[in-house]
C-alpha cells in the first residue's frame, strides 16, 4: 500500500483496499502511513483517494508529523482541498513535529520543528500560511510557550524569505502584544538580533546542517536577485526595532558579527546602513564621531589572513571609512 501511495498507483490502492482494508492505516518502520507517504512524495491523487477511503489523518510518524506538515508539497488549490478533507479526518493544526535532518544535497530549505504553520513558513509558503490562518483558523503565537511568532520571524530572517517577513510583520502590527513578545530575544547576544540573523543567515543556537558559503546558499535559494533579497531582509529586520538608537545598536552588532564570519557582502551592506542611521540620529557631522569605537572593534578582529584582509579592503573602500580613519587620527 505504501508503494502504491508513493507512486500514485490508484488501481493498486483500490485493489489492496478491497482485499486488505486494514492496510490503509498500516505503518512502516518510520511509522509513516500510506497517507503520509503519499503526501511526502507529492502524490495528490493518492492523498485524496486515501482520504476518501477513510484514512486517518490524525496519525503521525516518528517525527510527530501529520499530513498538514506536508502541505508545502502541493500547489495552493490542491493544498486547500487536502487540508479541508484532512480536517474532516482528524488532522490537527496544533500538532508539533520534530525537525528532520537537513539534506543539503537535495534541499536548501529546512524541515523545521513545530506546528504545520511553522513548517510551511520554513518552506517559504506564504500562500499556505495565509490559507491556514484565514480559511481554517490557524493561530500564531499561542504555541512554543508563546514564542511561535518570534521563531517564525527568526526563520524568515535567517532564510531571507522576504514575503514571509512582510506577512509576519503585518500580522504583528495587528497584534501589539504578540509583537512585543516576539521582539524580546531569549538569548541576549549579538547572534540573537533579527538584523544579525538576516545578515548572516543563521539563528543563534540553531543549526540547519548546511555547510556552504553564505552568498552561495542565498543565491541558490533566491537566484539572481539574491543581493536585493539580502538588502530587503536587513531592511525588514531593522524595522522591527522601535527607534533610531536601537536600530543603530542592532546594525553595529550585526556589522561586527558579519565581519567576524567573513561575510563580506552583508558587511558592506550593513556598513552603508550604519552610516545612514548614524547621520539620521543627528544631522550634524559631529555625530560621526560615534563610529570611532566601532571602527576600533573592527580593526581589533583582524588576525591577518587573506579573507580578513579582503574584508578590510572592502571596509576601507567605503567613503565613510575615510571619515572614521580621519577621526581616529
Amino acid at each position: 500500500m505504501h508503494g502504491a501511495a508513493a507512486t500514485g498507483d490508484l488501481e493498486a490502492i483500490e485493489l489492496l483496499h478491497q482485499e486488505h482494508a486494514h492496510l490503509i492505516d498500516s505503518r512502516i518502520a518510520t511509522k509513516d502511513t500510506p497517507l503520509l507517504v503519499a503526501a511526502a512524495y507529492g502524490q495528490s491523487r493518492s492523498v485524496l483517494r486515501l482520504l476518501e477511503l477513510g484514512a486517518d489523518a490524525s496519525m503521525t510518524n516518528d517525527h510527530e508529523e501529520n499530513i498538514l506538515h506536508y502541505l508545502w508539497c502541493f500547489t495552493l488549490d490542491v493544498a486547500q482541498t487536502i487540508a479541508r478533507k484532512s480536517f474532516l479526518s482528524g488532522a490537527r493544526l496544533d500538532q508539533e513535529a520534530r525537525a528532520r535532518p537537513f539534506d543539503d544535497s537535495i534541499d536548501l530549505l529546512p524541515l523545521v520543528s513545530g506546528t504545520p504553520v511553522e513548517r510551511l513558513a520554513g518552506r517559504n509558503r506564504v500562500d499556505l500560511v495565509t490559507m491556514l490562518i484565514l480559511d481554517f483558523g490557524a493561530v500564531i503565537g499561542h504555541y512554543r510557550n508563546g514564542n511561535q511568532l518570534r521563531r517564525m520571524l527568526q526563520l524568515a530572517m535567517c532564510l531571507q524569505n522576504v514575503d514571509m517577513q512582510r506577512s509576519l510583520i503585518d500580522f504583528a502590527s495587528d497584534s501589539p502584544s504578540e509583537a512585543d513578545a516576539a521582539l524580546n530575544p531569549i538569548y541576549q547576544t549579538e547572534e540573537a538580533s533579527f538584523v544579525s540573523e538576516a545578515a548572516t543567515g543563521r539563528i543563534a543556537g540553531v543549526r540547519f546542517g548546511i555547510d556552504a558559503p553564505f552568498d552561495f546558499a542565498i543565491a541558490c535559494r533566491h537566484g539572481s536577485h539574491w543581493r536585493d533579497v539580502l538588502d530587503l531582509s536587513i531592511a525588514n529586520a531593522i524595522q522591527l526595532y522601535p527607534n533610531l538608537k536601537s536600530r543603530e545598536e542592532q546594525v553595529s552588532s550585526a556589522l561586527l558579527l558579519s565581519f567576524k564570519e567573513s561575510n563580506l557582502v552583508a558587511f558592506k551592506t550593513l556598513l552603508r546602513v550604519k552610516l545612514f542611521l548614524t547621520t539620521a540620529c543627528d544631522a550634524s557631522d559631529e555625530r560621526l564621531h560615534s563610529l570611532k569605537p566601532l571602527a576600533w572593534k573592527v580593526f581589533s578582529r583582524i588576525p591577518g589572513n587573506g579573507e580578513d584582509i579582503m574584508a578590510l579592503y572592502a571596509f576601507l573602500s567605503e567613503p565613510c571609512a575615510k571619515l572614521w580613519l580621519t577621526d581616529m587620527q
